[in-house]
C-alpha cells in the first residue's frame, strides 16, 4: 500500500511537471507570448489589412431585448488562427457581435493572424478606426457597422443598429480588414 501511494505521488508530480513545461513553453499561448516579445523568435508582418470573410446566419441573432447568447462558434480557420463568434447581445440600441481568436501554433515556425502590431517590447499597437468592417446582407446591400471595438488580445466587435436589423434578417457577411498576417520562426 505504501508503494502504491509513493508511485501515485511520483506519477502526479511527473504529470504536473509535464503539464507545467507544456503550458509555459509549448502551448499556443506560450508560443504567441514568446513570439510577440521576440523571446527566441523572429517575427515579420507578411500582409497588413488581411481581409477575412465571415458569414453569420440569421438563426444566431434571433434575440429578445436584453438577451445574450454565448456561442463560441468557429466561423473561419486559416493561418493557424480560428476566428470565433463568441457572443451576441441585443442591447437597447443595437445588436452587438463579439469575436475572439484561438491559435494552434507550431513550435518552430508558422504564421497567424492578429489585429494589432506586435512590438518588440511586448506592447501592441492597434489602429482600429471602425473602417475595418464591411457588412453585406443577403441582397448584396451594405449595412453600417455601429459601435466597433478591438481587444483585449486579438478580439474585435461591432454593433448593428436596431433600425437595420430587418436588413440582415436573412443573415449577412462580414468582411473584416483589421488583421495582420504574421510569420514567425525560431532562432
Amino acid at each position: 500500500m505504501k508503494n502504491l501511494r509513493r508511485n501515485l505521488l511520483i506519477a502526479l508530480v511527473l504529470i504536473g511537471g509535464i503539464y507545467f513545461i507544456y503550458s509555459f513553453f509549448f502551448s499556443s499561448r506560450a508560443i504567441l507570448n514568446n513570439v510577440s516579445k521576440l523571446k527566441g523568435y523572429e517575427l515579420e508582418i507578411i500582409e497588413e489589412n488581411k481581409p477575412i470573410k465571415l458569414y453569420i446566419e440569421e438563426e444566431l441573432f434571433q434575440l429578445r431585448d436584453g438577451e445574450e447568447k454565448n456561442l463560441n462558434i468557429v466561423l473561419d480557420e486559416q493561418y493557424n488562427t480560428k476566428i470565433i463568434l463568441e457572443h451576441i447581445i441585443r442591447r437597447d440600441d443595437d445588436v452587438y457581435f463579439s469575436f475572439t481568436t484561438d491559435y494552434a501554433l507550431p513550435y518552430r515556425r508558422g504564421n497567424f493572424l492578429y489585429n494589432g502590431i506586435l512590438n518588440s517590447d511586448g506592447s501592441i499597437t492597434s489602429y482600429s478606426t471602425g473602417q475595418e468592417f464591411e457588412l453585406i446582407n443577403a441582397l448584396d446591400e451594405s449595412i453600417d457597422a455601429g459601435q466597433t471595438g478591438s481587444g483585449p488580445n486579438s478580439d474585435f466587435s461591432f454593433g448593428i443598429s436596431k433600425e437595420q436589423i430587418d436588413q440582415i434578417e436573412d443573415g449577412f457577411t462580414v468582411f473584416y480588414k483589421g488583421m495582420y498576417l504574421y510569420e514567425y520562426r525560431k532562432r
